[in-house]
């Protein structure tokens, strides 16, 4: 009798390799989501600085009265907003 298909002992170890390969990748993965969140965050707080010293060139040397409430009207959020006319910023989704 010629059987063809895998025995049992095959399907186990193949999914046991799998389940090492997976638990090899996957908190490497994680990691380096993490690493790229710490990086997007420190890159918007340098743009965040960057505009803020550009305010106050424009403005005479005053920065921004609110600089931590960023959402009121005026001020800081409108120059962020209108920045691409002071350098060559884009607006980058998340």
């Amino acid at each position: 009798m010629n059987r063809k298909g895998f025995t049992l002992v095959e399907i186990m170890i193949v999914v046991a390799i799998i389940a090492l390969l997976a638990a090899i990748a996957i908190p490497n993965l994680l990691s380096a989501r993490r690493t790229a969140n710490t990086a997007a965050a420190k890159a918007n707080v340098r743009s965040l600085s960057t505009a803020a010293e550009t305010f106050s060139v424009a403005h005479s040397g005053t920065y921004p009265a609110k600089v931590g409430s960023a959402t009121d009207a005026g001020g800081l959020y409108d120059f962020i907003n209108s920045a691409s006319s002071y350098c060559n910023a884009s607006v980058q989704g998340y």
